[in-house]
């Protein structure tokens, strides 16, 4: 009786690896096909562009996705100095807002737009850990402190 169960628990074993080595296709490395976020930089007439995620690291950062894009950026002491051609000068200064709820603002300095629609919130974070989701919007703005 014992061999049976061992040679029972053996067969579930090698199956299961099996059937994980089949399964894994690193679809949780990496955005899938159709994954897009949209990044707005905040001009007289705001500028939208849609950013592909297909196969880009789900641990990518906002930086990156600008390199990626082909935007320039600029930064200075982790703080966005310049995005492409928005580039303020003090006291206003670049300021992020998302519609990704895990990077809201929860102090009471938040802020919240609305853009297309979507509520956004001034961001908590700072670009370097935003979280990167499909189908989110990152609007580049600026603030007066």
């Amino acid at each position: 009786m014992k061999k049976l169960f061992y040679v029972f628990m053996l067969a579930l074993i090698v199956l299961s690896v099996v059937a994980l080595a089949a399964c894994d296709n690193n679809s949780d490395e990496t955005f899938a096909e159709g994954d897009e976020l949209t990044l707005v930089i905040a001009y007289d007439e705001p500028q939208e562009i849609s950013v592909d995620l297909n196969g880009i690291s789900r641990e990518v950062t906002l930086p990156e996705l600008f390199t990626a894009e082909g935007i320039e950026y600029e930064m200075t002491e982790g703080f966005l100095t310049k995005v492409d051609q928005l580039a303020p000068e003090p006291p206003v200064y670049i300021h992020l807002y998302t519609s990704v709820k895990s990077d809201f603002d929860t102090s009471e300095y938040a802020e919240t737009i609305t853009y297309n629609d979507t509520e956004l919130c001034s961001s908590g974070v700072g670009a370097n850990i935003m979280s990167i989701v499909p189908g989110s919007i990152i609007y580049i703005g600026t603030r007066i402190y």
